[in-house]
């Protein structure tokens, strides 16, 4: 299990990617550029063997294209007792551009009564049928679970909480399997109560082994408009608060914050507030030509870890110089059963 040592994009509508690209330390990336070699391990980390167990998730739906590029399943529990969680995001626009995860350990007594939770769910069977209310735009609620090498994945368009009326327009029968699937979903959105607290270890941030990348010119950056120098890499994993880490003190320029301060005007009366401004930042990581990144590059080894620590710095107005050209560049961890990019829709 690979959990951070030190404290500090199932994404969803990414069904238009292209075919895996993956770059790793010391590969070339497409536009012929090389990495640094790999860093080493951080120290009482690694990869984690666990197969997919369960997953839960809620979304998609009319969400903003960033939203589902950075979209975490919110709870995945694989067999080796991994269980990683979207780690609390600090509520300020611009928020951090790394959705970050947090980990802790299940026992194997809470292995034992988890998998008990899904027999008698009933939900380790083919999915029922469970209609399409008469509503657009809602979140898909899905639930994956694999027992004996044999994967189930349920999905319900605008499922309701336990007990809330039945939306109209649907069978006895489908609202029977919806108000099962959301009892469940209830039941594992408290996994502590589930498995009993003592066999649920303490979260802990979760450094990822691999990210994925989208990358497109940014339309929010005025031709001309200079970049200042990334900071230095610092840490790969968020704060604790789940906002980015701290930058270095000498990032300074006219670009450098993410708004300028408002200034108070002449009669002393308090600044008016003003909208949060891009700021451009030069690109620093060699092995990735943001040009030829598109939809989806996946990054491994070294090059990942260069992404973490970048990312870990920037929010979400942070952009991307690269050869005379603005990029907005979102980033997105990668769980360790995903592939590098999904497959085409």
């Amino acid at each position: 299990m690979r959990l951070a040592a030190v404290a500090g994009l199932a994404a969803l509508g990414l069904g238009a990617c292209g075919d895996a690209t993956n770059v790793a330390a010391g590969e070339e990336s497409a536009a012929g550029s090389s990495s640094a070699a790999g860093a080493a391990e951080t120290p009482g980390t690694s990869g984690t063997e666990g197969e997919l167990l369960l997953r839960v998730d809620v979304g998609g739906g009319f969400v903003p294209i960033e939203a589902n590029l950075t979209h975490l399943p919110m709870l995945s529990v694989y067999d080796d007792g991994l269980v990683l969680q979207p780690a609390p995001m600090i509520m300020i626009y611009p928020g951090p551009a790394l959705p970050a995860l947090n980990a802790s350990e299940l026992e194997d007594e809470g292995l034992e009564r988890l998998q008990a939770a899904v027999e008698a769910s009933g939900l380790a069977a083919e999915p029922p049928d469970y209609g399409q209310p008469p509503i657009a735009d809602a979140a898909n609620t899905m639930v994956t679970i694999t027992v004996d090498g044999t994967t189930y994945e349920h999905v319900a368009n605008a499922l309701r909480e336990p007990g809330e009326p039945p939306w109209p327009g649907l069978t006895e029968e489908q609202q029977a399997a919806r108000e099962q699937l959301a009892e469940f979903v209830a039941q594992a959105s408290d996994l502590g109560a589930l498995v009993g607290e003592g066999n649920l270890g303490e979260q802990q941030p979760w450094e990822p082994e691999r990210y994925r990348l989208w990358a497109q010119p940014a339309s929010d950056i005025l031709p001309g408009t200079p970049a200042q120098p990334a900071p230095g890499p610092t840490t790969t994993t968020s704060s604790p608060a789940g906002g980015p880490a701290a930058g270095p003190a000498d990032v300074t320029g006219p670009d450098a914050s993410v708004s300028s301060p408002a200034q108070p005007p002449p009669t002393g009366d308090a600044a008016a507030p003003t909208e949060p401004k891009p700021r451009l930042w030069t690109w620093p990581i060699d092995a990735i030509d943001l040009a030829t990144v598109g939809n989806c590059l996946a990054v491994e080894g070294g090059v990942a870890d260069e992404v973490g620590a970048l990312f870990a710095q920037a929010d979400q107005l942070t952009r991307f110089e690269d050869d005379g050209v603005a990029y907005t560049v979102i980033v997105r961890p990668l769980l360790p059963d995903e592939p590098d990019c999904p497959e085409r829709g």
